[in-house]
């Protein structure tokens, strides 16, 4: 089987497609390969500044997924294709796309929380995609919350600027990952790590069914890491069962 994938920047646009194809490879018993289409040349960064390219970071996410025999991944530079994707069936939400990565699973044995906001967005939701919006309830409050936090907490701050293999790391040793539905909280699902993820609709418990949904800041983190935690066991349990 093959899946056509266009490139896009967002990290759910590159963790979502990588892990869905090792899953289905199990799941299909047969051979996948994964072929993103990016319509720039190799070696374009998204931003100048940006500290690596988007295919940069799909080869280290996939160099680094509990990897299946039989899955293959390739870029196809200079062509764009119309469509989103094909062949990527989605009807379990939270398990379709849901692998780990081999070398940075949770620990949680760091001293901070790791925060995913959209400060540093170019555009917010309610600029380019107000039917969005429910993704980024504290859109507007970020700077606020962020300034309790720190009272109490040692906060990291991460987005598409950070390196890929910081990114990484940092949510791998945290003790929560906070943020928004979208950007590098894919990297929290893919690492494994408990979240608390602030959104409007309840289709961020389908797609991410660990983490702990809030709409209106809140600052007690320690019973909303032992929830999450005990979601995480929960759904590697139903992973099990539907990679069978």
């Amino acid at each position: 089987m093959e899946v056509e994938w266009k490139g896009k920047i967002g990290y759910g646009d590159i963790v979502s497609p990588i892990c869905y194809v090792h899953n289905e490879s199990l799941r299909r018993k047969e051979n996948v390969n994964l072929k993103f289409f990016w319509g720039h040349s190799p070696g374009t960064k998204f931003k100048p500044q940006d500290p690596e390219t988007i295919d940069q970071r799909a080869d280290f996410i996939f160099t680094h997924t509990e990897r299946v025999d039989g899955v293959t991944m390739q870029h196809v530079y200079n062509q764009s294709i119309e469509y989103n994707h094909t062949n990527y069936f989605d009807k379990n939400l939270g398990l379709h796309n849901l692998r780990f990565s081999d070398t940075y699973r949770w620990t949680g044995d760091g001293n901070h929380i790791v925060v995913v906001s959209s400060l540093n967005n170019k555009k917010q939701f309610s600029e380019y995609a107000k039917h969005k919006m429910w993704k980024d309830p504290l859109a507007g409050k970020w700077e606020d919350y962020i300034t309790e936090l720190r009272k109490n907490h040692k906060v990291e701050m991460v987005g598409y600027d950070t390196p890929v293999k910081e990114l990484a790391e940092l949510i791998q040793s945290s003790k929560l990952l906070i943020g928004y539905h979208g950007s590098a909280v894919w990297m929290g699902k893919w690492i494994g790590a408990p979240m608390l993820i602030y959104s409007s609709d309840k289709l961020t418990d389908r797609c991410l069914p660990w983490c702990v949904r809030r709409e209106e800041p809140t600052l007690e983190l320690e019973a909303i890491i032992d929830t999450s935690v005990s979601l995480i066991e929960k759904t590697e349990l139903d992973l099990k069962e539907y990679l069978k």
